[in-house]
């Protein structure tokens, strides 16, 4: 699994859904690609199967037993992010989910 993180990057949302979706298709992957620009764009498309026995297509419906797999992810764009400087570790989280003040 590859992970890309594009914060401030030239690189335009269509070109990276295109380009991963390519990657998907070549190495027969299942499962479901959305990449969204915050307030403009959302791009998605399903791959493969949603279950292998009986064969039922993907779809925006289809379920996946992923467990703790997103937490892995969402840390991994955290540290991207903090990196780059545009966020600190010890930045409140009320700073970006306003509604949290209570954290």
């Amino acid at each position: 699994m590859n992970v890309c993180c594009c914060f401030g990057s030239d690189i335009t949302i269509e070109s990276l859904f295109n380009n991963t979706s390519k990657q998907i298709l070549e190495k027969k992957a299942w499962g479901r690609l959305i990449l969204v620009r915050p307030f403009t764009k959302k791009l998605e498309a399903n791959f493969g199967y949603a279950s292998e026995k009986p064969r039922i297509l993907n779809s925006n419906k289809s379920q996946f037993l992923v467990a703790s797999l997103t937490k892995i992810l969402t840390a991994i764009a955290v540290i991207k992010i903090v990196e780059q400087k545009h966020i600190s570790l010890f930045d409140p989280i009320s700073k970006f989910l306003p509604a949290s003040h209570d954290w």
